[in-house]
C-alpha cells in the first residue's frame, strides 16, 4: 500500500519531467502528494496478514529441520552402534584402550552421532518475514491513529515572544505539538481488535524457540524460491505472501521515499525547478537529482542542495543587505530515511554526529518512527497532505527573528526556555539548559536577534 502510492508517484514525476513544466503538474495534482485512507483496504490487509501469521506459527511449531551424520568419540558404555570401519578405527588408536584385571577394553569408541537443526535458509525466510509484517504493522499504527508528532518539546514561555519578523508572511507561526488526525474520532472497534490480535500473534511467535534461536543471525536477503518455500504448503504461502507484498516493494525504498520528501518541499516553496540550470532528472537508481536552486522573497534567501552521496539534502539561510551581500547565513542537514528503527538509529546518529559541526542543526525525516525519540525527527506522512504543516513551520524557524531594540534581557537569558546559563560561542550565543543557538544581527539600521537552532539535538549522546 505505502509503496504503490510512492511508485505511483515515481512514475508520475518521471512523466511530467518530460512534459513542459514540473511545477505545473505539481500544482495542477497531476503528481499525487497524498493518499486517501483506505478502511476497508486496511482491515483487508490486517486479515490477510493474520492468516500469514498463523502459517507461521504452524511452521515455528513444527518447522522443517536438516539432519546431518557425524562422527565423534564416545565413552564405548554409551555408543549404541558402530560400524566395522568405525572398529577397526578405534582399534588402531592405543589412546582409546584401557587395561583391567580382565584384560585390555576400550575406553572410547568412535561411533556416529545424527545432529538436527532449524537453521536452515527456509526458516531463516520465516524471520524475515515476521521482521517485514512487524516493521509493516507499526506503520499502520503509526499512520492511523490519532498521532502527534513533536518538532520541539517546548514553544510557549513567558520570556519568549511570536512578534517575529520574516519574510514568509503567508505562514502562520503554528502551534506546538503537531497534532495530525488522521482517523475519524470514532472507535472502531474491529480495527483494533485485529490489530490486537496480529500483535499478540506476534507476542506468541517471538517466545518460541525458534525465534529466540534464528532471530539472533545476520538476516538474509535476495530470497530465492527453494523446494521447500515451492512444494510445503505452510512455506509456500509465506513465500507467496512475501512476494506479493514485500518483494517487489523493497528495490529503492529508501530512494522513493526520498522523492516524495524532496517533491512535498518543491510544492511548498517556490524553487526555480523548471530552470534549465536546476537540471531535474532520476539517475539509474530512481533517485531524483538536482543542482542547487534558489528562492529569494525580501532580503531573505533559502537555498537547497542535496546531498550528493547520502539520502539527504541541505537548506540554507542567507541574509542580506540591500546591496545583495550576505551579512549572514545558517545551514541545516535533513537526512532522509524511510523507516527510523532501534536498529539503524545508532548508524544515522552516529553519521550525524560526525556531520554536526558542519551545519547550525540538523534533522531526521521519516515516514515510520518506531523509536521512543521524537527529538529533531520530522514525520513527513502521505496522508492528507500533512507534510505542508512540517515544512511551513521549518521555513518559520528558519527565519525566526526577534526585535531586539535595546532591550538587554536576551543577552543574558535564552529567549527560547527563559533560562540564564547562556554560553557565548564567539558571536553566538548557546543556551546550556535547551542547546537553542542565536545571535545579534543589524539589517536596516534595525538589530534583530536570530534564533537558528530551537533546542539543537546533540548526536554525541
Amino acid at each position: 500500500m505505502i509503496n504503490d502510492f510512492l511508485n505511483d508517484t515515481l512514475n508520475k514525476m518521471k512523466d511530467s519531467l518530460r512534459g513542459d513544466s514540473f511545477r505545473k503538474a505539481i500544482k495542477k495534482g497531476y503528481i499525487p502528494l497524498s493518499t486517501i485512507y483506505d478502511e476497508v483496504e486496511l482491515k483487508n490487509s490486517l486479515d490477510e496478514f493474520i492468516f500469514c501469521l498463523e502459517k507461521i506459527l504452524t511452521i515455528v511449531n513444527k518447522p522443517h529441520f536438516q539432519t546431518s551424520t557425524q562422527e565423534v568419540l564416545k565413552l564405548s558404555v554409551a555408543a549404541s552402534n558402530i560400524t566395522s570401519n568405525q572398529f577397526l578405527k578405534t582399534m588402531r588408536n592405543p589412546s582409546l584402550w584401557k587395561e583391567n584385571d580382565e584384560g585390555v577394553y576400550p575406553e572410547k569408541v568412535f561411533t556416529s552421532e545424527k545432529t538436527e537443526t532449524i537453521n536452515i535458509y527456509e526458516n531463516r525466510f520465516i524471520i524475515l518475514l515476521i521482521s517485514k509484517i512487524e516493521n509493516e504493522l507499526l506503520y499502520i499504527i503509526n499512520e492511523y491513529k490519532d498521532n502527534h508528532q513533536f518538532l520541539m518539546s517546548k514553544m510557549t514561555s513567558k520570556n519568549l515572544t511570536f512578534e517575529a519578523n520574516s519574510p514568509f508572511t503567508n505562514f502562520y507561526f503554528l502551534k506546538f505539538p503537531y497534532s495530525f488526525d488522521i482517523l475519524s474520532n470514532k472507535n472502531d472497534n474491529d480495527l483494533e481488535n485485529k490489530i490486537l490480535k496480529i500483535q499478540s500473534m506476534l507476542a506468541i511467535i517471538k517466545q518460541t524457540n525458534f525465534y529466540c534461536l534464528l532471530s539472533k543471525l545476520p538476516p538474509i536477503e535476495n530470497i530465492i524460491p527453494t523446494n521447500i518455500l515451492v512444494h510445503e504448503l505452510s512455506y509456500n504461502y509465506c513465500y507467496r505472501f512475501y512476494v506479493k507484498n514485500f518483494l517487489s516493494k523493497t528495490s529503492n525504498s529508501d530512494n522513493l521515499y526520498y522523492n516524495f520528501v524532496i517533491l512535498t518541499l518543491f510544492s511548498e516553496l517556490p524553487f526555480p525547478i523548471d530552470d534549465e540550470r536546476v537540471k531535474l532528472r532520476f539517475d539509474e537508481y530512481d533517485r531524483l537529482r538536482f543542482e542547487a536552486s534558489r528562492v529569494k522573497i525580501g532580503n531573505v534567501v533559502i537555498r537547497l542542495s542535496e546531498d550528493k552521496n547520502n539520502l539527504g539534502f541541505i537548506l540554507n539561510t542567507l541574509i542580506l543587505d540591500k546591496d545583495e551581500n550576505i551579512l549572514d547565513s545558517s545551514s541545516y542537514y535533513l537526512l532522509i530515511t524511510k523507516n527510523y528503527n532501534n536498529e539503524n538509529s545508532s548508524l544515522i546518529n552516529n553519521f550525524l554526529r560526525n556531520n554536526q559541526d558542519k551545519f547550525n542543526d540538523s534533522f531526521i525525516i521519516t515516514l515510520n518512527n518506531t523509536t521512543l525519540n521524537q527529538d529533531h525527527i520530522l514525520n513527513i506522512k502521505l496522508y492528507k497532505n500533512s507534510f505542508k504543516l512540517i515544512w511551513e513551520n521549518f521555513i518559520k524557524q528558519m527565519t525566526f527573528f526577534i526585535d531586539f531594540n535595546n532591550d538587554t534581557y536576551y543577552l543574558n537569558n535564552c529567549p527560547i526556555c527563559g533560562s540564564d546559563l547562556i554560553i557565548n560561542d564567539n558571536n553566538e550565543k548557546v543556551c546550556a539548559n535547551c542547546h537553542s543557538h542565536y545571535h545579534v544581527i543589524s539589517k536596516d539600521h534595525k538589530k534583530l536577534l536570530w534564533v537558528n537552532s530551537f533546542f539543537k539535538k546533540d548526536y554525541s549522546k
